[in-house]
């Protein structure tokens, strides 16, 4: 066995530690990194657990739905029986010349197809207004099982030959007698003129309310030639256009010439474009007294 030198035994043992330290720590870094990437293992859950009270809270809401849902119908049906009863009364409210109560009433009853919330408000509306002398109607319910009806009565104006009048509103409304009317104007003429000859009779009534003549009436004939009938028989031939300012051009020449004659006056044509002609009545005969012996 070769000696060795002190110093090469020195360097020799140095070595060897330090292999041995590397050793270790390259030993306890692999440990270190090992025991950083193990992760502890999760035990495994227990879904029927989990899911057995959520499924017996949905079954129970299933039952509350189930009895909320019979003791809501038992309730509505109850509801129902409550409001849905037969109409105990009509109240009919308005203003009537030509129309009754009863037969409105009679109207309505004819449109009862149902108890208090099955009517029809709109159809019986419909029924009341499709009559002649009802302009407008209103229908309501009044709890609990009243109806309140609120009618608008026609107001005529004129009538118009002997089947009709003119309305308010200057619309023909067919009935079947107006012999009722007798102190209204009356009118004649084309139905398709009828709203033009109510407008005119509005103008003039109101051209004639400061000259002491009222008016009778108004024709239109086929030939659309226009004549006006005055209070004291007195006929104003127009023709067929310019109607109100012919008729300005009358009362300004009555006014100034022939007032003083009014009972004498029958007709006035105006039909002349600078001028008119006057028709006098004829003079009552006067009878002859003779002389007693």
């Amino acid at each position: 066995m070769k000696d060795m030198k002190p110093g090469t035994r020195a360097q020799k043992a140095k070595a060897d530690k330090n292999k041995t330290g590397g050793g270790r720590a390259k030993a306890a870094t692999r440990g270190a990194s090992s025991k950083s990437r193990v992760r502890p293992s999760k035990e495994p859950r227990n879904w029927r657990a989990f899911f057995w009270p959520l499924r017996f809270l949905v079954m129970l809401a299933f039952l509350g739905v189930l009895v909320f849902g019979v003791n809501w119908s038992k309730g509505l049906h109850k509801i129902q029986t409550m409001v849905n009863r037969p109409v105990s009364s009509i109240s009919m409210k308005g203003e009537f010349s030509h129309l009754t109560k009863d037969y409105l009433q009679q109207v309505v009853v004819k449109q009862m197809n149902g108890d208090f919330v099955d009517l029809d408000l709109r159809s019986m509306r419909a029924a009341l207004e499709a009559e002649p002398w009802v302009q407008t109607a209103n229908v309501r319910r009044i709890w609990p099982d009243r109806l309140e009806i609120s009618i608008q009565e026609q107001k005529p104006i004129a009538r118009w030959g002997r089947e009709g009048f003119i309305n308010a509103q200057g619309r023909l409304i067919d009935v079947e007698n107006n012999s009722t009317l007798a102190g209204l104007p009356v009118f004649y003429g084309p139905r398709s003129k009828s709203n033009e000859i109510a407008q005119t009779y509005l103008a003039t009534a109101e051209i004639l309310s400061a000259s002491g003549f009222g008016l009778m009436g108004i024709q239109v004939d086929e030939t659309l030639s226009w004549r006006i009938y005055l209070t004291d028989n007195v006929e104003i031939i127009i023709g067929q256009y310019d109607v109100l300012e012919k008729l300005n051009n009358f009362l300004l020449v009555y006014q100034n010439n022939l007032e003083e004659k009014k009972d004498q006056l029958a007709r006035v044509d105006m039909r002349y474009d600078h001028g008119m002609a006057v028709s006098w009545k004829p003079k009552p005969d006067v009878p002859q007294l003779q002389a007693s012996r």
